[in-house]
Formats: C-alpha cells, structure tokens, sequence
C-alpha cells in the first residue's frame, strides 16, 4: 500500500470553507474581511515593486554570483513591509520612496526608474548623504533579505571548526567570504 500526499490547506483556506459550512449570513463579513486582507497590501505596495527591485539590483547586483532579484529580495521586502509594518510605518515607507521620483526630477529625470544609471547612482549617492531613512530601511532590507536567502548561502562558504585566526590573511588565497556561524 502507498501513501498517497496529502495536499496541506492553508489556514486561509480552512476559514472559508469553515464560513461557507456554517451559513452565508454569518460568513458573509468575514469572507470579505479575509478576501480583502492580501489584496489591500498588493495594492499599496505594487507601484513601487519596480523601483524596489531596481534599487536592490543596484546595491547588490548580480555578478558571477546571484544578485538581489535572483535571490528574491524584493519579494521579501513586499512581504516585510506587508505583514511587519504598521500603516503609519507602511505610509512612511511609501512616502520615502516617493523621495526617488523627487530627486530624479530635481536632476531632470521623469523619474528614477526612467532615469540614466549614472543619474540613479548619484540619487542613491544624495540619499545615502542625507542619511535618509527610506534610504537606510531600503538598505538594511535589501542586506538582510539577501544574506538570509538560499542564493547567499550558496555564495558563502563555511567552515563549522575553522582552522586556526589570521587577521592578515592575503583575501585573494581565500576565495569568497566565509560565514562566521550557519544560516
């Protein structure tokens, strides 16, 4: 006898068939309190996406290892602003990345993401000057969200006993970075 797979309900899903099962009237309003939760996150954060991804490409680009679109990271910023920030931090958030488009045209640009590279470098190089939060955030996301991916993992080596500490260690017989601990 196999096994057979059992396909696993998510809890989303298992509320609404508990909903429909007990009756439309009762259901009916949080049924649409479910349904309306995902959405409302998509649409508040899917006119930047673009922008968020560029950005993150730009500060870890890809090169003989994955960059941030390839690890994903933008998917994981939308996540973290959805489900992490409150709305006010969710609206402040969205406020500073209207700060690019602000910038692109104060250099001539219709916008950062219509912009030549050598304009947005000098965007991200004006907010990195000004310490500008939406700047910090956006950084500290991009970093964290790539060096918790699977693509950072494979890029990095480890050595869970590592031999004995040289802290003059010529680099180029190293090869790539090493992880202090495990992902």
């Amino acid at each position: 006898m196999t096994p057979t797979k059992r396909a696993r309900t998510s809890r989303r899903d298992a509320l609404k068939g508990l909903v429909c099962a007990t009756g439309g009237t009762l259901g009916l309003p949080l049924m649409s309190t479910l349904s309306a939760c995902a959405p409302a996150i998509e649409r508040e954060l899917s006119p930047f996406m673009e922008l968020i991804s560029v950005v993150s490409e730009i500060i870890i680009p890809q090169t003989d290892t994955p960059g941030a679109l390839a690890a994903g990271v933008p998917a994981y910023i939308k996540a973290l602003v959805g489900t992490h920030y409150t709305a006010e931090e969710r609206d402040a958030f969205k406020s500073g990345l209207q700060r690019f488009d602000e910038l692109a045209h104060a250099n001539s640009a219709p916008s950062f993401l219509a912009a030549p590279d050598k304009v947005k470098i000098a965007i991200l190089e004006t907010l990195d000057r000004e310490d500008a939060p939406i700047w910090r955030q956006l950084k500290q996301a991009v970093v964290f969200g790539y060096y918790t991916s699977e693509a950072a993992a494979q890029e990095l080596q480890y050595d869970p006993i590592p031999g004995q500490y040289d802290g003059d260690a010529n680099l180029s017989d190293i090869g790539r970075a090493w992880l202090i601990t495990g992902i």
